[in-house]
């Protein structure tokens, strides 16, 4: 149980045990002379008391928000496992697929590439990446237009994202970030990757990064 539940219930132990001395102390009579009757004949109903008018509120809305306290931080700390695990998860399938993807020493490539949404690239979508011994030598957009470093649209995006090593070393640099979210789908022939998500953020909402490798081939 994590730590701050674990103050919590005790706080909340504290103040019930309070609560109980209180109420056990608070309609105590003054001592009897021996002397006298203990019993009278008609004992009169006793009315709630201020503390008790006082400490029962009280004590009702501290245990609701105990038990809210309590239950935000299961959640926080089930949220926060569950992200271990699933950065635990990636490393272990982007190891094994960067492993697969050298072992074939695929060095001469060509691929189209969709990079995340802009307003000013977008149109030109998708990107077809040419590569010749490991190293980017030709990229053209979908009109046929040649794209280089240059180019305002791409300059983020060259040469680091348009080859599979490039990307490789790209989703590896942002796992290390811890970001909310990354998520890597592979080529199950050649390991190379071909859907990744990213999202850097977690507010504002829905900025997740998306880049798409199709139409992969092999070059002689």
């Amino acid at each position: 149980m994590p730590c701050s539940v674990r103050a919590s219930l005790g706080l909340g132990s504290l103040f019930g045990q309070s609560f109980l001395l209180a109420m056990s102390t608070d309609g105590a009579s003054s001592p009897q002379d021996p002397g006298r009757s203990t019993q009278p004949p008609h004992v009169p109903r006793q009315t709630p008391s201020a503390w008790s008018k006082i400490l029962v509120p009280a004590l009702v809305l501290l245990l609701v928000g105990e038990v809210i306290l309590i239950l935000s931080e299961l959640n926080r700390h089930h949220f926060a496992q569950q992200h271990e695990r699933e950065r635990a998860e990636w490393l272990v399938q982007y190891e094994e697929n960067l492993e697969k993807w050298e072992s074939q020493h695929i060095s001469d490539y060509r691929m189209s590439i969709h990079l995340p949404y802009s307003s000013m690239d977008y149109d030109r979508m998708p990107l077809t990446a040419e590569v010749r011994d490991g190293r980017l030598v030709s990229v053209v957009d979908v009109r046929g237009q040649e794209v280089t470093q240059d180019d305002p649209d791409f300059t983020y995006h060259y040469p680091q994202h348009l080859t599979v090593a490039g990307l490789f070393s790209y989703t590896y640099q942002i796992y290390l970030t811890d970001p909310p979210m990354i998520s890597t789908s592979y080529n199950p022939a050649h390991g190379y990757p071909e859907v990744i998500s990213i999202n850097l953020w977690e507010e504002p909402c829905c900025q997740e990064q998306t880049y798409e490798i199709r139409d992969f081939v092999v070059l002689p």
